[in-house]
């Protein structure tokens, strides 16, 4: 309901003192202003916060600042579409009581997501999205690294393209190997790292305007604590090669992971096959790629997967918008398409772009 049909302020002295959790959806700067006399209403109970907005300048590093004392309790924070948030707001924010973090399309200063690793050494669940443009992406990576180092046992990783992102797309570099391309951060894999997994030496790179999922940070991540308890991983409009998506299966991550979600732009379903049957306890995987892309998997290359990649928790799979339930038989595994009809929606699908 629009807030220019009541008056926000009967939040403040109707809402129950009893609530602790609070989403606002899209709210205009009326009720934003409201927030910090709600948080004082709750005395200090609230345990989750959402904020989703669409590219919106209401909410501010300010507010947050002034909001903070009043939610010292904070366990779950997302803040979604905030383009006048640029740090101060989150770290104010943050603190060691944060179980799940979600920074989507916000538009965090350099250095800034660095600074939160202090309080997220028991982080469960993160949430990001690298900026818009490509040729910021790898400080964002280097910091986003930081954050992986510091947590101690994350359980859900999720990064996703920003709305509007370039397609991901690869084209064929020949037989130089070149890896430039990809974030530049391949030959600065350190010995920490480089003893774990080898970087991937793709001959099809993406694009330089391409977003990527950056090779190094995902080697920090196989190389990190969370390696051993990661058991979900959605990485959505950001391009993965093979090779990378290799270095994961060889990780401690194919002992752990359950559910993965990955965009591919690359045409080798052998080596896809391969990789996904290393991971020992997967129940779920989505592929997505974009049209222009070579990564178009045929309704027979879904069921190969599934027969020949899916170990015995393997209960679903998807293929861009399309998904199916893995179902055993005398005959082999068979797919059966996901009931639109149910109203249920795969986790897979549920994500807001901003």
């Amino acid at each position: 309901m629009s807030s220019q049909m009541w008056e926000p302020k009967l939040l403040v002295s109707h809402l129950p003192r009893t609530v602790e959790t609070l989403s606002l959806i899209m709210p205009s700067r009326e009720v934003v202003h409201e927030l910090v006399h709600i948080a004082k209403h709750l005395d200090n109970r609230l345990f989750s916060l959402q904020l989703l907005c669409m590219n919106s300048a209401v909410v501010t590093d300010g507010l947050l600042c002034d909001l903070a004392p009043h939610v010292p309790r904070l366990s779950r924070l997302s803040l979604v579409g905030c383009k006048r948030v640029h740090g101060p707001g989150v770290r104010a924010l943050v603190n060691k009581s944060i179980r799940d973090l979600s920074l989507e399309s916000v538009a965090l200063d350099v250095g800034v997501l660095a600074t939160l690793a202090p309080d997220v050494v028991h982080l469960k669940r993160l949430t990001l999205t690298p900026p818009r443009h490509v040729r910021d992406m790898k400080s964002f990576y280097d910091e986003a690294s930081v954050l992986i180092d510091a947590c101690n046992a994350l359980e859900c990783l999720t990064l996703y393209a920003r709305g509007g992102s370039k397609p991901v797309v690869g084209h064929d570099l020949g037989s130089t190997g070149d890896t430039s391309r990809l974030g530049e951060d391949q030959a600065d894999l350190d010995v920490q790292v480089n003893h774990v997994v080898q970087p991937p030496s793709s001959q099809q790179q993406l694009t330089p305007s391409s977003p990527y999922i950056s090779t190094l940070y995902m080697a920090r991540l196989c190389a990190s604590s969370s390696a051993h308890s990661l058991k979900t991983l959605r990485i959505q409009g950001l391009g993965m090669s093979l090779d990378t998506l290799s270095m994961l299966a060889q990780s401690p991550l194919q002992h752990v992971l359950r559910d993965l979600d990955i965009h591919l732009y690359e045409d080798n379903v052998p080596k896809l096959i391969a990789c996904i049957a290393s991971f020992e306890r997967l129940e779920s995987l989505h592929i997505f790629s974009d049209l222009q892309s070579h990564a178009q998997l045929s309704d027979g290359d879904i069921l190969r997967l599934a027969r020949e990649a899916g170990g015995e928790w393997f209960c679903q799979i998807g293929f861009q918008n399309r998904v199916w339930h893995v179902r055993s038989t005398r005959q082999g595994r068979e797919l059966i398409p996901w009931d639109k009809s149910a109203g249920t929606f795969p986790q897979s699908m549920l994500v807001v772009r901003s």
